[in-house]
């Protein structure tokens, strides 16, 4: 686990979304077609997930969620 507070890095490109912890864990995620809104859930689940197991705070999580759904990766109902 990391030690807490540092930044993390959000950066959609190339259909990758990479987040990088601030001791510099990198993980990429593949990004799903924009009208898969079931692929879209399950993508939005792995990235919090990775950003609480590093030590994220719930505002850290919300911020790696909030880069998908700027970039129209939104999970409707």
């Amino acid at each position: 686990m990391v030690a807490s507070g540092g930044r993390f890095q959000f950066d959609l490109s190339n259909g990758k979304y990479t987040i990088t912890s601030p001791s510099n864990t990198e993980k990429v995620f593949d990004l799903p077609p924009e009208h898969d809104h079931e692929a879209i859930r399950i993508l939005t689940h792995k990235v919090e997930q990775f950003v609480l197991d590093q030590g994220g705070t719930i505002g850290q999580k919300n911020g790696a969620r909030k880069k998908l759904t700027d970039n129209g990766y939104k999970i409707t109902r």
